[in-house]
């Protein structure tokens, strides 16, 4: 990453990461979830909000899926506990837009004609459109 952006190590699957951004920056006052979808997501993500909590972050941004309600398995329970634990939060559940990336990023990886198909998909139209 290009200065000022420090880069730190973490993993939801090691605890022992979520220190990190803390110890670069223990100003941090609001923090941006994103996780795959983890059938145990609570267990997972929500030491590492009571941390930030602690830390003093005020305000988290869940980036959830568009079928996830409130209370419903995976990120509908960490929506849930942000509620109960009285954060300022937002959830933002869109469609397909991180499947899209993960498709392209797969595309990034097997074509050296990526920008090109980035393009082209991107700025397809919806079928019916054409």
């Amino acid at each position: 990453m290009p200065e000022p952006f420090p880069v730190v190590k973490f993993d939801w699957l090691d605890s022992s990461t979520f220190e990190s951004p803390f110890a670069v920056d223990p100003k941090i006052d609001r923090v941006l979830l994103v996780f795959f979808a983890f059938y145990n997501a609570l267990e997972v993500v929500g030491p590492f909000i009571d941390l930030a909590v602690s830390k003093g972050v005020k305000r988290f941004v869940l980036v959830s899926t568009s079928g996830a309600e409130k209370g419903g398995p995976v990120h509908g329970k960490v929506h849930e506990y942000l509620d109960q634990i009285n954060v300022e939060y937002t959830v933002l559940r869109p469609t397909w837009f991180i499947g899209e990336f993960i498709l392209m990023r797969i595309e990034m990886r097997s074509r050296s004609t990526f920008h090109r198909e980035f393009w082209k998909n991107f700025l397809r139209p919806d079928p019916g459109e054409e």
